[in-house]
Order: C-alpha cells, then sequence, then structure tokens
C-alpha cells in the first residue's frame, strides 16, 4: 500500500511538472512569425575603389571596395551601402567583354544592418561607361534584419574617373521574409 502511495504522489508530481512546463512554454515562445515584404533601394552616389585582390581570387581579377547612400525600404530611410568584390576577367566574354562579378554587401539603416551577397555580369558599353546586372540573396542581418531572407535584382551603371575609381548608381529589387 505504501508503495501504491508513494507512485500515485509521484503521478501527481510528473504531470504538475509538465502541465507546468507546458504553461510556461506558451508563455515565454518567442514569435518566429515572418512577413515577406518588397525590398528596394538606390544608391545614387556609389563610389567603387580598386584595391589589391585578397588570396583565393582569381589571378588578373580586378578587385574593388565600394560605398553609397540612398532610400532604403525597408525600413523606409536612408542607407548605407558598402561593399567588396571582384570581377572575374579570366572569364570575360570574347565578343561583349562581359565578366562575371561576385560582391559581399553589407546595408546599414537606422534600424539594423542587412548581409547580402550578388552575382553579375559587368559589360562595359563604351570606353568610359558600364553596366552591370545581376541578382543578389539576403543572409541576415541585425535589428529588423535579424534573420532576414530573400533575393532579387541588382542593376548598376558605371562611369569610369580619371582617377581610377568608378562612380555609379545602383538599383535593388526583389522581396525580404522578415521576423515580425
Amino acid at each position: 500500500m505504501a508503495t501504491s502511495i508513494v507512485r500515485s504522489r509521484a503521478r501527481v508530481a510528473l504531470l504538475g511538472l509538465v502541465a507546468g512546463l507546458l504553461a510556461l512554454t506558451t508563455l515565454v515562445t518567442p514569435s518566429f512569425a515572418a512577413s515577406t515584404k518588397p525590398f528596394s533601394a538606390t544608391y545614387p552616389d556609389e563610389l567603387t575603389t580598386p584595391r589589391t585582390c585578397p588570396a583565393g581570387v582569381p589571378a588578373n581579377a580586378f578587385c574593388y571596395t565600394g560605398v553609397g547612400h540612398g532610400p532604403t525600404t525597408p525600413p523606409g530611410s536612408t542607407g548605407t551601402e558598402q561593399f567588396a568584390g571582384f570581377v572575374d576577367q579570366n572569364k570575360a566574354d570574347p565578343v561583349t567583354h562581359c565578366a562575371p562579378d561576385v560582391n559581399g554587401v553589407s546595408i546599414t539603416t537606422s534600424r539594423g544592418t542587412l548581409f547580402l551577397t550578388t552575382n553579375g555580369n559587368a559589360c562595359p558599353t563604351s570606353q568610359t561607361t558600364s553596366v552591370d546586372n545581376g541578382t543578389w540573396r539576403a543572409f541576415g542581418g541585425t535589428g529588423i534584419f535579424d534573420g532576414a531572407t530573400g533575393s532579387g535584382t541588382v542593376a548598376t551603371v558605371g562611369t569610369f574617373n580619371a582617377n581610377g575609381t568608378i562612380s555609379s548608381t545602383s538599383t535593388y529589387a526583389g522581396t525580404l521574409t522578415l521576423r515580425d
């Protein structure tokens, strides 16, 4: 009989513990709800500066860093775009002279920083101008961009400056999925 009472009390205690844990997780579980929103950004004052290529980049690549500023939605404020990348001149098309490029990009706004990569084709349109059309993919960030995913297109029109830098305008369009 004593064993039966001990088992009964143990069951009641275990059930109480399970019920308490269920109630606790219901009350404190963070929301992982997310919503997909249009993303757009235009950086009309980009300045790209050539740099020495880091290890691992193809030989003869054109490496660079750059910065731009402009309207960024979300969140609907001015953003600062910073990027670093390279154009793989070894893979340039012999007729169009277009060559693939890859970039790591961060876009900082008043509400967080978005991290993304771009892949495109840099194409000269004259001795002093070029266009670059490609895609971007988001890989999280900080603030409102924490856990962000998404993708879209990016288009850049550039002008080669006499000092070796490039002045350009880039426009991003696509969708982002952000945690609510």
